[in-house]
């Protein structure tokens, strides 16, 4: 009868709003919220008339303002980090770029509370944050590829699913992100991981130059020859020092099938039959970054509480991974499910990874070597007593690292952590409706998973990878820990240089010449100097 009552309401509204119309949603009452953009309104009106994107406020159409935070082409992954900036400016040109930069660097950059934000794939917490003016690039996301030459062209808002797309015709590749979802923009600047790096180098070993709005709104082209300090900067210094409306990409020929697939154990204790969680770990390990070779890479899942899932990728000729594996499968437990096989790298492998939008708080550290103590601190982690209650899941994904990626030394670019071989991704989700008190107390039960987590592998920390959850400002004159912000979550971090290390100094002065007044701020903020 329930179910019955519920259809015929269900159709009764539908038909009500079709006859009625839809009530028009109401901007909702947050403190300290901004409404209205500053400056004239003569000069707000002439930057509308200017873009050929669209300038949305709160105050102006909140319908539509609301269609623009959400997304359309391209909507937010992490709905926790779905912030409200005061104005969002889609843009479709590196001219609409220009226009939104000078326009808040003259009406905006001094009003109190009002930072600027760069939105490409939306999975970053800096995307948008509450009262900024927010660029959005998720309407310019052509990709072209030159396949005499193996490189392409990709608009900074493109994800990396358009680059996948544009080069699966000529079989031609580039490192990109592990979830096809992720902007090209966010993963590159900040290093770039995935699948390709141990055999073809980071994401940014295999750009050939960037396309920049600097903060004084001039577009600048950077690559080995020209403006080589930004091009150096701009390799790992994330998106401190201006807007990339497009990057070119050296590809790769890649086989048309990968041997690749995924194993899953279900490890109940000790033993051949069942082994424990830190010994297929220290197996994977030996397999991937203590192997010896390039091609054999992917990532292991480790849920709180759950499986182990092994994803393999063996970036070679097939045959010879099938070859390479055999005695991992030997003798490295007896998994439930082995999926591993030759499959296609655009169409397959590279969607192999879970990749769905949801509740996310995450943070990252960055280790050397997998140490027994290590793979056993890992182990412990994801015993289901460690996880974070009811309507909460917690996972550890660790991501191999090294091969060509290694062989480059730190101060060849801004990304600092060459030496690293292991990145650690700590992941929580929670499920509760945002606004309930449910979604309150999982969030805080998932943030306490992550800060026990982060203690626990506190002792082989060698640094972070930039993810935007990590060091506020760098450069500060400070001896002590300085605090790092998550969509307000306030936590410690080891010390002021984990991202950009030994590079800090030279990036400063760099962040000084092209933005002296630290107009992009939000990232991992690195404070100018002379």
């Amino acid at each position: 009868m329930a179910s019955v009552l519920e259809s015929f309401t269900g159709a009764f509204g539908s038909i009500k709003g079709a006859i009625f119309g839809e009530p028009e949603p109401k901007i909702p009452e947050i403190k300290g919220q901004l409404t209205e953009l500053p400056g004239p309104k003569d000069a707000i009106q002439a930057l509308k008339d200017q873009l050929e994107g669209r300038l949305f406020t709160i105050g102006d159409d909140y319908k539509a303002y609301e269609a623009a935070r959400i997304g359309t082409t391209t909507k937010f992954w992490n709905h926790d980090v779905l912030a409200r900036p005061v104005a969002i400016a889609t843009c479709k040109t590196k001219q609409d770029v220009v226009a939104c930069i000078k326009f808040y660097t003259q009406y905006c950059h001094n009003v109190d509370g009002i930072t600027l934000n760069v939105a490409g794939g939306r999975h970053s917490s800096m995307c948008f944050t509450d009262n900024a003016f927010a660029i959005d690039l998720s309407m310019m996301k052509k990709v072209t590829v030159n396949v005499e030459e193996s490189w392409c062209d990709a608009e900074g808002g493109a994800l990396w699913a358009d680059v996948l797309k544009a080069g699966a015709p000529h079989s031609l590749a580039v490192t990109g992100g592990t979830a096809t979802s992720t902007g090209i923009g966010g993963l590159t600047v900040q290093g770039g991981h995935g699948f390709l790096e141990r055999t073809f180098g980071l994401t940014i070993d295999n750009v050939l130059e960037y396309e920049i709005v600097t903060a004084t709104g001039e577009v600048i082209v950077a690559s080995e020859t020209k403006n080589s300090d930004l091009f150096w900067a701009q390799s790992g210094g994330g998106a401190n020092f201006g807007v990339i409306t497009r990057f070119r990409y050296r590809l790769h020929k890649v086989p048309e099938l990968m041997f690749a697939g995924q194993r899953i154990h279900v490890p109940l204790g000790t033993g051949s039959w069942f082994p424990d969680r830190g010994d297929l770990i220290e197996k994977y390990s030996k397999l991937t970054v203590e192997s010896g070779n390039d091609n054999s890479t992917g990532v292991l899942i480790l849920p709180v509480g759950g499986p182990v899932v092994e994803l393999l990728v063996y970036t070679g000729d097939p045959v010879e991974g099938a070859e390479f594996y055999k005695p991992h499968f030997k003798n490295s437990g007896f998994p439930v499910r082995n999926t591993c096989q030759p499959r296609s790298y655009f169409t397959d492998v590279s969607y192999m990874p879970p990749d769905h939008p949801g509740n996310y708080y995450m943070s990252g550290i960055m280790s050397k070597d997998m140490t027994p103590e290590l793979a056993d601190t890992l182990s412990e982690l994801a015993q289901s007593k460690n996880a974070p209650g009811s309507g909460c899941t917690a996972t550890i994904i660790c991501m191999p690292l090294g091969g060509v990626a290694g062989k480059k030394k730190p101060e060849e670019s801004a990304f600092a952590h060459r030496d690293a071989r292991w990145w650690f991704i700590l992941e929580g989700e929670w499920t509760a409706k945002p606004g309930t008190d449910a979604y309150s107390t999982q969030k805080e039960n998932v943030i306490k998973w992550i800060r026990k987590a982060q203690c626990a592998l506190k002792a082989f920390k060698f640094g972070n990878y930039a993810v935007g959850s990590e060091v506020a400002t760098h450069g500060e004159e400070k001896s002590k820990d300085d605090a790092f912000v998550t969509r307000g979550e306030i936590a410690k971090v080891m010390n002021l240089r984990n991202i950009y290390g030994g590079n800090l100094p030279r990036l400063q002065k760099i962040k000084h010449k092209y933005d002296p007044t630290n107009l992009f701020v939000n990232c991992d903020n690195i404070l100018p100097k002379p």
